[in-house]
C-alpha cells in the first residue's frame, strides 16, 4: 500500500518511515482532465468542480482559444492549464521541426498567457505520440494518451501516461461506468486518468453529461479517504518525489529526520508535499 523506506540508523527496524504511495495514504488517484478549451467546460463544469472543491486539468489548442483570460482565471482558481498543441495535428505524422512548433511553442503561448501558472504537461491531439518523445521530455513533466490503462503506481514512461475517454464516444458513457472504473483503480491501488471532451449539448467531441460528471464527484465525496483528486501535473510531480524520497534520522537517538532527493529535480517545478508516517 506505501512503499516503506527505512530510516538510517544502527537498527533500522527500530525507526522506519513510510511514503504514501499516494497523497494523505489514499489508495487510488484519480485526475480529471478535458481537452479542446469548450464553452461548457468554463460554464458548466467549472462550477460543478467547485461544488466539490476539485480541481482539474483543462488541455487547450492555442489557435482554438478565444478568451484566454477566462482560461487564466481557471489557473487562477487552482486548475491546471496544459498544452494541446497549437493546432491540434497528428504528431505522429510531421516532422520533428513541426513537432518542436506544436509542443514547445505552443507552451510559450500558453505560458504567455497563463500567468497564474507555469505550462507542465502536454496532451496529444488524437493520442498520436510523435516519433521522438525526447523532444517532449526536455519541455514537460508528464504526457497524456489514451490506451485506457489503469497506472500502477509509476508510469512505465511519463511521455505516455494512459487514460480513458469519457463520453458518448467511449465504453464510459454513463454515471455508474465511471465509478465501476473508480472502484477497479482502488482496488489495483493505481492512478487512472479521465479524459473528457463536450459536455451536454456543445458542438465538442464524444459530450458527456454534466449530472452524471455531478454524479461521480458526489462519489468521490463520498470516498474522501480512499480516493486523492488531483490535476494531472500534481499526481505526476508525487510519483517522482515519491521515487526520488531520501529519508534519514537526524541522529541515532533523535525523531527528527530530514527529507532529500536522490535525484535532481527542480525544486521550483517538484514543489508538492508528499506523505510521510
Amino acid at each position: 500500500i506505501a512503499s516503506a523506506t527505512a530510516c538510517h540508523k544502527v537498527d533500522p527496524q527500530a525507526h522506519k518511515c513510510e511514503v504514501a504511495t499516494w497523497n494523505s495514504f489514499s489508495e487510488a488517484a484519480i485526475s480529471y482532465t478535458f481537452d479542446d478549451n469548450l464553452q461548457n467546460q468554463l460554464d458548466i463544469v467549472s462550477p460543478i468542480f467547485d461544488k466539490h472543491g476539485v480541481k482539474g486539468t483543462f488541455y487547450v489548442v492555442c489557435d482554438w482559444v478565444k478568451d484566454w483570460a477566462a482560461w487564466n482565471m481557471m489557473a487562477q482558481n487552482g486548475h491546471e492549464i496544459g498544452c494541446l498543441t497549437i493546432t491540434h495535428p497528428f504528431l505522429a505524422q510531421i516532422e520533428d521541426l513541426q513537432v518542436i512548433e506544436e509542443t514547445v511553442h505552443a507552451k510559450e503561448i500558453v505560458q504567455d498567457n497563463i500567468t497564474a501558472s507555469p505550462c507542465l504537461t502536454i496532451a496529444y491531439p488524437y493520442c498520436s505520440v510523435p516519433r521522438d518523445t525526447l523532444l517532449v521530455e526536455k519541455n514537460f513533466i508528464g504526457a497524456r494518451i489514451c490506451n485506457n490503462h489503469i497506472i500502477q503506481q509509476t508510469p512505465e514512461d511519463f511521455n505516455t501516461i494512459s487514460s480513458f475517454v469519457i463520453g458518448s464516444e467511449s465504453n464510459y458513457k454513463t454515471a455508474q461506468s465511471v465509478i465501476t472504473l473508480f472502484e477497479q483503480t482502488r482496488a489495483e491501488q493505481g492512478w487512472s486518468v479521465l479524459l473528457f471532451h463536450e459536455i451536454d449539448n456543445g458542438s465538442g467531441y464524444s459530450p458527456y453529461s454534466s449530472v452524471a460528471l455531478d454524479s461521480t464527484l458526489t462519489y468521490l465525496d463520498s470516498q474522501a479517504s480512499a480516493f486523492w483528486v488531483a490535476t494531472f501535473a500534481d499526481v505526476v510531480k508525487y510519483i517522482k518525489e515519491r521515487n526520488n524520497v531520501k529519508i534519514a534520522l537526524e541522529e541515532e537517538s533523535s525523531d527528527e529526520f530530514s527529507i532529500s532527493f536522490q535525484n535532481d529535480l527542480d525544486a521550483t517545478i517538484y514543489n508538492l508535499p508528499i506523505s510521510v508516517k
